[in-house]
């Protein structure tokens, strides 16, 4: 076995660097991120409209080129997501001829019985659940994969405990290393960030600082000032400038970035 298969030398310095493949603006494919959010601020519709970006159905300002994407629901069932796409259609007035010119796709799938991708003192060879997932992301070749939550992704491990969170997350990285994808997850914010006067910064995030500091990329949500629409900005951007963007609220919640060219339905 060696650990130790690549190196860079002095010569190095003259060669052009190859383009770095990101799938989300700000996160390249190999790497893990983090989005975070306090409960009820819409995650879940901020990444639907993620995922309708993805394959160009809506305006999203981290998507800067169609990507492939697997949604893992680990808390919402599948009913509940597909009324908030739904409340998409409607909001964005898509229609079966759209979906039809649309060449990318987007899989949404569901587990939420009692297993855990990650388990403590299991092998991950051994962690069929864990296998399969890798499967269905090598098989259908996709570039982005997003867990919902992170809570429920793992057992026997301390979220306030740094060792067991870098372990955590460092299976999802072995993930996307392996399946040459981005592994975004969805976790929630500490109590001291909630409210219009948080400070955002890299603490925010719920648990133990090796959350944030194993990720090469952190995103945060907010409500605006009117709690019509939310705030998306960067935290922590390893690869690429800080960005921040708000999204309106639209038909049932759905959200609508200011800088798309859809107009809101009441």
């Amino acid at each position: 076995m060696y650990y130790f298969n690549n190196e860079l030398n002095k010569f190095d310095i003259l060669k052009i660097p190859e383009e770095q493949h990101q799938s989300i603006k700000g996160l390249p494919v190999s790497e893990v991120g983090l989005l975070v959010a306090p409960g009820a601020t819409g995650k879940s519709m901020f990444v639907l409209n993620l995922i309708l970006a993805s394959c160009g159905l809506t305006y999203n300002h981290l998507i800067e080129k169609p990507v492939k994407t697997l949604y893992v629901s680990l808390e919402d069932r599948l009913e509940d997501i597909q009324r908030r796409l739904y409340a998409y259609k409607k909001a964005l007035n898509i229609s079966e001829t759209t979906l039809q010119e649309t060449e990318l796709d987007f899989k949404i799938i569901e587990n939420k019985s009692t297993e855990r991708l990650i388990e403590k003192g299991v092998n991950q060879k051994d962690n069929k659940f864990f296998q399969e997932l890798n499967s269905i992301i090598s098989d259908g070749k996709y570039e982005l994969v997003i867990i919902d939550t992170l809570i429920k992704s793992y057992t026997g491990f301390e979220e306030n405990n740094n060792a067991d969170m870098a372990m955590v997350l460092s299976h999802f990285n072995n993930m996307a290393i392996d399946n040459q994808c981005s592994v975004l997850l969805l976790h929630h914010t500490n109590k001291g960030a909630i409210g219009q006067n948080a400070d955002i910064n890299q603490s925010i995030s719920r648990g133990a600082s090796s959350l944030v500091d194993n990720s090469r990329f952190v995103l945060s949500l907010s409500k605006n000032e009117y709690d019509t629409g939310i705030i998306c900005q960067s935290i922590k951007t390893n690869f690429s400038a800080p960005t921040r963007c708000e999204y309106m609220r639209a038909y049932k919640g759905a959200l609508i970035c200011e800088e798309s060219e859809h107009e809101l339905v009441a």
